[in-house]
């Protein structure tokens, strides 16, 4: 066997001791008792992670006395920063959270925090679990896709003020959105008003290209708002990391001097701050892994513009076709690419602007904006997955002091509508409406046969046509069977003036008549975004997918011109008109409501059955209860 171009190493192993203040979970009812005379809110993190939002958090106001991680190395870490209880366990036990529950009974927590695992949700999350699948290593259905369910359980014995989700964008724009659809359901009916918003770390001030998720659940009565962005130009990478000193790859030194450059910007004084006095000149943790010499070549020839496919063919150790951006050398004038806890394995992705090398640990805890005084157990690996992981604590405190400021006063004039009372009403509205008033009388059936023939055929007909005769080939057509068997539908559809759309619908018939055809269903004929709506109105898959006239409804009854620019803002706002939507009865409802009188240009909102809570319809925040949205008998 061949020696590897550069020897293993992992590392030196960082141990540090534990805060001064900390304690075990016996003890922390006595320790929360104390910390609630120095009258900061309590705070709990629970995934925690190495700290970064229990730091962020702290640094707001609020007083974190518990953190919650299943990694030994980042408990361990929590542990060494906050005082209170830093524990290594497992959340999806049933007895952790009892323990925990326990611990607290009778103490007034102020705000429950944390980022369930967040893996099944992320793109490079599905990819590695999907060959796991393959290989027969791990079921389909992960665990770890549940354990926002421990979240709430704590939530739910707890009883807090506040509740903070932190989560990748995909939990809300990729497949898995039903998780977030659940979770919101679940923290509406323990009375939190809940709020989403997929926010940009680098207009908070953090040096990255960087999205997440977070979901912010408040008691009714209390109007949060999201903070607002503190900048609307990128900050620049050399404005994080230029004034540390340079250092070659393979650098091992877990302790060197700083060097003090003529000017420090207010990025890198902030990172300065609160380094112990007898540890001003020491610098900690500037040390990064071995190149190889054919890797360190290809770095020479790098500049912050240079993509792995225009290496010479000679240094490409990967395919360039799927491997485009395998190599990437950071620019010094722009943000860097999102650190991610993918820095444990290689840091590839991470070339430093100038020197021929990936980022040391240092650099990469100080693009996350964690401070230089902040250090990670661990050997080096260790420690860049725990900072990859992290919440940015810049972010997190920006997110602590919005918390704060709105659980500190309650609004009686606040509007708030449940995705609940949305989606009961959608869904109720389009069981009790006459069918002959029905734009798309075919939504109202959950059978994927009935769907796609309405959508497939009887859609290009006038609305009038459609009322007339949409309950006659409702009852002759039931099912596909029944639609290959009629030996006069072709002169029916004929008589429709749609002859040419029978080869479609004939296809369509044959597919799901096949035993077993939901199983592996293959329909070439109809169009994807055709499909896509039949399975979610079907309730055969848990996407909801976003239509022009869908996004309409939500646009016009949240009136949310704040979010417009947000990323992802029609997806989460969907989200929350439609709900879980078991039976996708509300998307059916929203569809419908946008036909019949959400259309283009002036709506009809007098006859809408969102009118009490539309933002349009009524112009002005008037405060409304939910129940008036529900339909009775």
């Amino acid at each position: 066997m061949s020696k590897p171009a550069v020897p293993f190493s992992t590392g030196e192993n960082v141990t540090l001791a534990p805060h001064y203040r900390s304690c075990d979970l016996e003890q922390l009812r006595a320790y929360a008792q104390k910390a609630q005379k120095a009258k900061k809110p309590l705070a709990i993190d629970l995934f925690c992670g190495a700290g970064g939002l229990s730091l962020g958090l702290q640094e707001a106001g609020f007083n974190v006395i518990l953190g919650v991680d299943s990694y030994q190395q980042a408990a361990e870490t929590h542990k060494a920063h906050f005082g209170g209880v830093s524990l290594c366990e497992d959340l999806s036990k049933p007895e952790v959270i009892d323990a925990i529950g326990e611990a607290l009974k009778g103490i007034a927590i102020a705000l429950v925090a944390g980022g369930p695992p967040c893996q099944p949700f992320s793109q490079a999350g599905k990819s590695k679990i999907r060959h796991l699948v393959q290989e027969g290593a791990r079921h389909q259905d992960d665990e770890r896709r549940e354990l926002w369910q421990s979240f709430v359980a704590v939530v739910e014995r707890i009883k807090p003020q506040a509740v903070l989700v932190e989560n990748v964008p995909d939990m809300a724009l990729g497949d898995d959105a039903i998780v977030l659809r659940q979770l919101v359901a679940a923290l509406e009916a323990l009375n939190y008003d809940v709020h989403t918003r997929i926010l940009a770390a680098w207009q908070y001030d953090i040096p990255q290209f960087r999205q997440r998720l977070f979901l912010v659940g408040v008691r009714s009565g209390t109007a949060f708002k999201f903070p607002e962005p503190v900048r609307d130009t990128k900050p620049k990478l050399r404005d994080a990391i230029a004034d540390l000193p340079v250092v070659e790859a393979g650098a091992k030194k877990l302790v060197i001097p700083y060097q003090e450059p003529e000017k420090l910007s207010r990025f890198q004084k902030w990172c300065r701050r609160g380094v112990a006095a007898e540890e001003q000149n020491k610098l900690y943790d500037h040390i990064v892994r071995a190149v190889r010499e054919d890797d360190l070549e290809a770095f020479r020839l790098m500049d912050h513009q240079t993509r792995y496919s225009d290496l010479p063919e000679a240094l490409k150790r990967y395919r360039d076709d799927i491997f485009d951006d395998k190599y990437k050398r950071l620019g010094w004038d722009e943000p860097s690419r999102s650190i991610t806890a993918h820095l444990a394995r290689d840091g590839y992705w991470y070339i430093h602007p100038e020197q021929h090398r990936c980022l040391t640990i240092r650099e990469a805890a100080r693009i996350q904006s964690f401070p230089d005084w902040y250090r990670f157990c661990g050997h080096p690996s260790h420690a860049y997955r725990q900072i990859g992981g992290a919440v940015p604590p810049l972010l997190g405190k920006y997110l602590g002091k919005a918390i704060l400021e709105a659980t500190s006063s309650y609004d009686s004039s606040t509007r708030y509508v449940s995705t609940a009372a949305l989606s009961t009403t959608l869904k109720h509205w389009l069981e009790q409406e006459p069918e002959q008033n029905l734009v798309a009388p075919w939504r109202r059936s959950t059978d994927l046969w009935q769907i796609l023939l309405g959508i497939t055929l009887f859609e290009k007909l006038p609305d009038r046509q459609v009322r007339l005769i949409w309950s006659t080939f409702r009852g002759r057509w039931a099912d596909a069977k029944g639609f290959l068997k009629d030996t006069h539908r072709e002169a029916a559809i004929r008589a429709m003036r749609q002859s040419k759309l029978l080869p479609t619908i004939t296809a369509v018939a044959r597919s799901l008549s096949k035993k077993n055809a939901l199983d592996n269903l293959e329909l070439p004929e109809v169009g994807e975004n055709q499909l896509e709506m039949a399975l979610a109105l079907a309730d055969l898959s848990h996407q909801r997918p976003i239509f022009a006239p869908i996004y309409r409804v939500a646009e016009r009854v949240f009136g949310a011109e704040d979010e417009r620019s947000s990323i992802g803002h029609e997806q989460l706002m969907v989200a929350r008109l439609v709900g879980v939507d078991q039976g996708g009865r509300a998307y059916a409802g929203v569809l419908e409501v946008a036909d019949q009188f959400c259309k283009p240009g002036v709506p009809e909102c007098t006859r809408c059955p969102l009118n009490k809570v539309c933002f349009t319809a009524s112009k002005t925040y008037q405060p409304v209860s939910s129940q008036e949205l529900i339909p009775t008998g």
